[in-house]
Protein backbone atom coordinates (compact mmCIF):
# COMPACT_ATOMS: atom_id res chain seq x y z
CA UNK A 1 0.00 0.00 0.00
CA UNK A 2 1.01 3.73 0.09
CA UNK A 3 3.05 3.36 2.76
CA UNK A 4 5.55 0.61 1.38
CA UNK A 5 5.61 1.92 -2.08
CA UNK A 6 6.63 5.07 -0.60
CA UNK A 7 9.39 3.50 1.69
CA UNK A 8 10.47 0.61 -0.98
CA UNK A 9 9.36 2.15 -4.88
CA UNK A 10 10.53 5.19 -6.43
CA UNK A 11 11.22 6.12 -10.25
CA UNK A 12 12.14 2.52 -11.19
CA UNK A 13 9.01 1.07 -9.52
CA UNK A 14 6.54 3.58 -11.85
CA UNK A 15 8.83 2.12 -14.53
CA UNK A 16 8.59 -1.81 -14.00
CA UNK A 17 4.61 -0.89 -13.73
CA UNK A 18 4.29 0.16 -16.79
CA UNK A 19 5.99 -2.87 -18.13
CA UNK A 20 3.20 -5.09 -16.59
CA UNK A 21 -0.17 -5.96 -18.28
CA UNK A 22 -2.40 -7.23 -15.04
CA UNK A 23 -2.20 -6.58 -11.66
CA UNK A 24 -4.28 -8.78 -9.07
CA UNK A 25 -4.94 -6.26 -6.30
CA UNK A 26 -5.49 -8.13 -2.68
CA UNK A 27 -8.63 -5.11 -1.70
CA UNK A 28 -10.10 -2.02 -3.49
CA UNK A 29 -7.66 -0.07 -0.94
CA UNK A 30 -4.77 -1.45 -2.61
CA UNK A 31 -6.06 -0.65 -6.10
CA UNK A 32 -6.44 2.68 -5.10
CA UNK A 33 -2.68 2.94 -4.03
CA UNK A 34 -1.61 1.46 -7.24
CA UNK A 35 -3.53 4.16 -9.68
CA UNK A 36 -2.68 7.07 -7.12
CA UNK A 37 1.23 6.48 -6.46
CA UNK A 38 2.39 4.29 -9.53
CA UNK A 39 -0.22 5.63 -11.54
CA UNK A 40 -1.48 1.99 -13.14
CA UNK A 41 -4.41 2.17 -15.07
CA UNK A 42 -7.28 1.08 -13.61
CA UNK A 43 -8.76 -1.21 -16.19
CA UNK A 44 -5.44 -3.20 -15.68
CA UNK A 45 -6.51 -3.98 -12.54
CA UNK A 46 -7.99 -6.80 -10.98
CA UNK A 47 -9.37 -7.40 -7.40
CA UNK A 48 -9.39 -10.45 -6.01
CA UNK A 49 -9.35 -10.20 -2.15
CA UNK A 50 -6.77 -11.57 0.06
CA UNK A 51 -8.09 -15.32 1.38
CA UNK A 52 -6.44 -18.43 3.59
CA UNK A 53 -7.80 -21.50 5.02
CA UNK A 54 -9.77 -20.95 8.15
CA UNK A 55 -9.01 -21.51 11.95
CA UNK A 56 -8.90 -25.33 12.04
CA UNK A 57 -10.71 -26.13 15.60
CA UNK A 58 -13.55 -26.94 15.89
CA UNK A 59 -16.27 -25.88 18.83
CA UNK A 60 -14.91 -27.90 21.89
CA UNK A 61 -11.62 -27.34 21.01
CA UNK A 62 -12.00 -23.63 20.91
CA UNK A 63 -13.83 -23.72 24.20
CA UNK A 64 -10.92 -25.57 25.20
CA UNK A 65 -8.57 -23.30 23.99
CA UNK A 66 -9.98 -19.93 25.13
CA UNK A 67 -10.62 -21.47 28.81
CA UNK A 68 -7.18 -22.09 29.16
CA UNK A 69 -5.54 -19.19 27.49
CA UNK A 70 -7.58 -17.27 29.50
CA UNK A 71 -6.61 -18.89 33.11
CA UNK A 72 -3.07 -18.82 32.08
CA UNK A 73 -3.06 -15.10 31.22
CA UNK A 74 -5.68 -14.41 34.53
CA UNK A 75 -8.70 -13.58 32.41
CA UNK A 76 -11.78 -13.92 34.67
CA UNK A 77 -15.01 -15.35 33.07
CA UNK A 78 -16.51 -11.81 33.53
CA UNK A 79 -13.82 -9.51 31.60
CA UNK A 80 -13.93 -8.82 27.98
CA UNK A 81 -10.89 -9.77 25.94
CA UNK A 82 -9.61 -7.62 23.02
CA UNK A 83 -7.06 -8.37 20.82
CA UNK A 84 -4.73 -8.05 17.83
CA UNK A 85 -2.20 -10.09 16.09
CA UNK A 86 1.18 -9.01 13.77
CA UNK A 87 4.52 -7.51 14.13
CA UNK A 88 5.04 -4.74 16.48
CA UNK A 89 5.78 -2.14 13.67
CA UNK A 90 4.53 0.99 12.52
CA UNK A 91 1.95 -0.04 9.87
CA UNK A 92 0.59 -2.75 12.46
CA UNK A 93 -0.24 0.21 14.94
CA UNK A 94 1.18 -1.74 18.09
CA UNK A 95 2.13 1.71 19.60
CA UNK A 96 -1.51 2.18 19.42
CA UNK A 97 -2.49 -0.40 21.34
CA UNK A 98 -1.70 0.49 25.11
CA UNK A 99 -3.34 4.19 23.91
CA UNK A 100 -6.53 2.13 22.98
CA UNK A 101 -6.13 0.20 26.14
CA UNK A 102 -5.76 3.48 28.74
CA UNK A 103 -9.06 5.12 26.71
CA UNK A 104 -11.22 2.08 27.35
CA UNK A 105 -9.64 2.45 31.47
CA UNK A 106 -10.03 5.87 31.91
CA UNK A 107 -13.87 5.74 29.72
CA UNK A 108 -14.84 2.37 31.61
CA UNK A 109 -12.99 3.14 35.39
CA UNK A 110 -15.14 0.17 36.51
CA UNK A 111 -12.86 -2.07 34.45
CA UNK A 112 -13.29 -5.57 33.12
CA UNK A 113 -11.36 -5.26 30.19
CA UNK A 114 -8.10 -6.89 28.88
CA UNK A 115 -5.90 -6.66 25.99
CA UNK A 116 -3.78 -9.19 24.66
CA UNK A 117 -1.04 -8.58 21.71
CA UNK A 118 -0.23 -11.81 19.78
CA UNK A 119 3.10 -11.93 18.06
CA UNK A 120 5.60 -9.60 19.44
CA UNK A 121 9.41 -9.65 19.39
CA UNK A 122 10.91 -9.09 22.93
CA UNK A 123 14.29 -8.46 21.00
CA UNK A 124 13.05 -5.56 18.50
CA UNK A 125 13.26 -1.71 19.53
CA UNK A 126 9.38 -1.26 18.96
CA UNK A 127 8.61 -4.04 21.79
CA UNK A 128 10.52 -1.87 24.08
CA UNK A 129 9.95 1.19 23.43
CA UNK A 130 5.73 -0.21 24.07
CA UNK A 131 7.02 -1.61 26.96
CA UNK A 132 7.91 1.36 28.32
CA UNK A 133 4.93 2.95 27.34
CA UNK A 134 2.78 0.16 29.35
CA UNK A 135 4.71 0.60 32.50
CA UNK A 136 4.38 4.32 32.81
CA UNK A 137 0.92 4.16 31.54
CA UNK A 138 0.11 2.03 34.51
CA UNK A 139 -1.18 -1.31 32.52
CA UNK A 140 0.54 -3.79 33.34
CA UNK A 141 -2.46 -5.32 35.17
CA UNK A 142 -4.75 -4.88 32.01
CA UNK A 143 -2.16 -5.04 28.69
CA UNK A 144 -0.49 -8.33 27.85
CA UNK A 145 2.49 -8.58 24.82
CA UNK A 146 2.70 -12.21 23.83
CA UNK A 147 6.03 -12.96 21.93
CA UNK A 148 5.93 -15.12 18.93
CA UNK A 149 3.92 -18.73 19.46
CA UNK A 150 3.02 -21.60 17.35
CA UNK A 151 -0.14 -21.35 18.28
CA UNK A 152 -1.55 -18.42 17.55
CA UNK A 153 -5.55 -19.95 16.99
CA UNK A 154 -5.60 -20.96 20.58
CA UNK A 155 -4.91 -17.43 21.81
CA UNK A 156 -7.14 -15.78 19.62
CA UNK A 157 -10.09 -18.49 20.66
CA UNK A 158 -9.12 -16.33 23.90
CA UNK A 159 -10.46 -13.40 22.72
CA UNK A 160 -14.17 -11.58 23.07
CA UNK A 161 -13.18 -8.84 20.20
CA UNK A 162 -10.10 -8.09 17.86
CA UNK A 163 -9.27 -5.41 17.46
CA UNK A 164 -7.44 -4.22 14.38
CA UNK A 165 -5.46 -1.73 14.71
CA UNK A 166 -3.38 -1.32 11.48
CA UNK A 167 -2.50 2.05 9.72
CA UNK A 168 -2.06 0.62 6.46
CA UNK A 169 -3.27 -3.49 5.71
CA UNK A 170 -4.35 -4.96 2.38
CA UNK A 171 -6.78 -7.09 3.52
CA UNK A 172 -4.78 -8.58 6.74
CA UNK A 173 -4.88 -12.37 6.98
CA UNK A 174 -5.08 -12.21 10.46
CA UNK A 175 -8.37 -10.76 10.54
CA UNK A 176 -10.26 -13.25 8.39
CA UNK A 177 -8.17 -15.84 10.94
CA UNK A 178 -9.63 -14.26 13.70
CA UNK A 179 -13.50 -13.69 12.12
CA UNK A 180 -13.43 -17.54 11.15
CA UNK A 181 -13.17 -18.13 15.28
CA UNK A 182 -16.02 -16.17 15.60
CA UNK A 183 -14.96 -12.70 16.34
CA UNK A 184 -16.09 -9.45 15.93
CA UNK A 185 -13.83 -7.27 14.24
CA UNK A 186 -13.16 -3.75 14.66
CA UNK A 187 -10.53 -1.71 12.58
CA UNK A 188 -9.59 1.89 11.38
CA UNK A 189 -11.00 3.57 8.23
CA UNK A 190 -9.13 4.24 5.22
CA UNK A 191 -6.40 1.85 7.07
CA UNK A 192 -6.75 -0.65 3.74
CA UNK A 193 -8.90 -3.92 3.17
CA UNK A 194 -10.32 -4.16 6.92
CA UNK A 195 -13.22 -2.17 6.00
CA UNK A 196 -14.44 -3.88 3.39
CA UNK A 197 -13.85 -6.98 5.13
CA UNK A 198 -16.39 -5.59 8.24
CA UNK A 199 -19.03 -4.08 6.47
CA UNK A 200 -22.07 -2.92 8.39
CA UNK A 201 -22.39 -6.70 9.76
CA UNK A 202 -19.13 -7.83 10.98
CA UNK A 203 -17.52 -5.66 13.48
CA UNK A 204 -17.42 -1.81 13.92
CA UNK A 205 -15.32 0.62 11.37
CA UNK A 206 -14.01 3.83 13.28
CA UNK A 207 -12.18 7.01 12.04
CA UNK A 208 -8.66 6.80 10.85
CA UNK A 209 -6.60 6.67 14.28
CA UNK A 210 -9.97 7.99 16.64
CA UNK A 211 -8.50 5.48 19.56
CA UNK A 212 -11.24 7.18 21.23
CA UNK A 213 -13.59 5.86 18.99
CA UNK A 214 -12.38 2.86 18.68
CA UNK A 215 -12.38 2.35 22.87
CA UNK A 216 -16.08 3.44 22.59
CA UNK A 217 -16.51 0.67 20.35
CA UNK A 218 -15.13 -2.14 22.43
CA UNK A 219 -16.87 -0.77 25.50
CA UNK A 220 -20.20 -0.52 23.43
CA UNK A 221 -19.61 -4.28 22.16
CA UNK A 222 -18.27 -5.66 25.24
CA UNK A 223 -21.58 -4.55 27.10
CA UNK A 224 -23.57 -6.21 24.59
CA UNK A 225 -22.92 -9.89 24.20
CA UNK A 226 -26.30 -10.72 21.82
CA UNK A 227 -25.02 -7.93 19.44
CA UNK A 228 -21.13 -9.34 19.76
CA UNK A 229 -22.27 -13.07 19.08
CA UNK A 230 -24.27 -11.79 15.96
CA UNK A 231 -21.18 -10.09 14.47
CA UNK A 232 -19.17 -12.40 15.59
CA UNK A 233 -21.32 -15.04 13.54
CA UNK A 234 -21.02 -12.65 10.66
CA UNK A 235 -17.68 -12.74 10.74
CA UNK A 236 -17.34 -16.11 10.97
CA UNK A 237 -20.15 -16.69 7.87
CA UNK A 238 -17.86 -14.34 5.61
CA UNK A 239 -14.32 -15.68 6.54
CA UNK A 240 -15.55 -19.34 5.68
CA UNK A 241 -18.11 -18.23 2.58
CA UNK A 242 -16.04 -15.66 0.83
CA UNK A 243 -12.63 -15.73 1.77
CA UNK A 244 -11.60 -19.14 1.73
CA UNK A 245 -9.31 -20.72 -0.10
CA UNK A 246 -12.06 -22.82 -1.96
CA UNK A 247 -14.26 -19.74 -3.07
CA UNK A 248 -10.98 -17.30 -3.47
CA UNK A 249 -8.66 -19.72 -5.51
CA UNK A 250 -10.94 -19.69 -8.44
CA UNK A 251 -11.14 -16.09 -9.14
CA UNK A 252 -7.75 -16.15 -9.10
CA UNK A 253 -7.09 -18.46 -11.82
CA UNK A 254 -10.03 -17.16 -14.08
CA UNK A 255 -8.00 -13.74 -13.81
CA UNK A 256 -4.91 -16.19 -14.94
CA UNK A 257 -6.78 -17.90 -17.51
CA UNK A 258 -8.63 -14.10 -18.99
CA UNK A 259 -5.35 -13.12 -19.18
CA UNK A 260 -3.91 -15.77 -20.74
CA UNK A 261 -6.27 -16.27 -23.80
CA UNK A 262 -5.79 -12.46 -23.67
CA UNK A 263 -2.05 -12.80 -24.79
CA UNK A 264 -2.83 -15.73 -26.62
CA UNK A 265 -5.02 -13.77 -29.09
CA UNK A 266 -2.68 -10.55 -29.06
CA UNK A 267 0.29 -13.41 -30.57
CA UNK A 268 -2.58 -14.80 -33.47
CA UNK A 269 -1.68 -13.25 -36.83
CA UNK A 270 -4.17 -11.29 -38.33
CA UNK A 271 -6.01 -12.63 -41.68
CA UNK A 272 -4.11 -10.63 -43.58
CA UNK A 273 -0.86 -11.20 -41.88
CA UNK A 274 -1.64 -15.00 -42.54
CA UNK A 275 -2.70 -14.49 -45.86
CA UNK A 276 1.19 -12.49 -46.31
CA UNK A 277 2.65 -15.51 -44.41
CA UNK A 278 0.99 -18.21 -47.09
CA UNK A 279 2.21 -16.19 -50.44
CA UNK A 280 5.32 -15.57 -48.64
CA UNK A 281 5.78 -19.28 -48.47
Amino acid sequence: MRMAIERYGGPEVIESAGMVDCFVAASEAVKRDLCEIIHVSAEKIKVVHAFGQPANLKDGQQQECRKRIRAQLGIEDTEIASGMCGTTDWRKGADLFPLLAKTVGLLAPQGGHKFIWIGSSPDSLEYQQIAHDIKFLGLNDSVSFIHRVNNPHDYLSALDLFTLTSREDPFPLVMLEAASLGLPVLCFEGSGGGSEFVGDDAGLVVPYLDVGSMAKAVISLGSDPDRRRVMGENARAKAHSKFSLTSQAPKLFAVIEDHMSLMRSAKKPTKSAQATLISRS
